[in-house]
């Protein structure tokens, strides 16, 4: 529900991603359906390479599938 230019939306696209990291099932499947809906938004999608690079790039070098702080 936030308008397309609104600068927050970049903010909460990296806090949904930095969510990922938490070891929490239920964070990380409503981090990642959120996620979902935002990147198919036209002014995110520009992005969705990054994130997933991002998220590839943790993937690969985390001993486990969520990282603890």
């Amino acid at each position: 529900h936030i308008p397309p230019d609104d600068p927050k939306v970049g903010l909460v696209l990296s806090r949904l991603v930095d969510s990922l990291a938490t070891p929490s099932e239920v964070v990380q499947r409503t981090a990642a359906k959120s996620l979902s809906a935002l990147l198919s938004r036209a002014e995110v999608k520009p992005r969705g390479a990054e994130v997933l690079q991002e998220l590839l790039a943790t993937l690969l070098a985390t001993p486990s599938y969520a990282m603890r702080p």
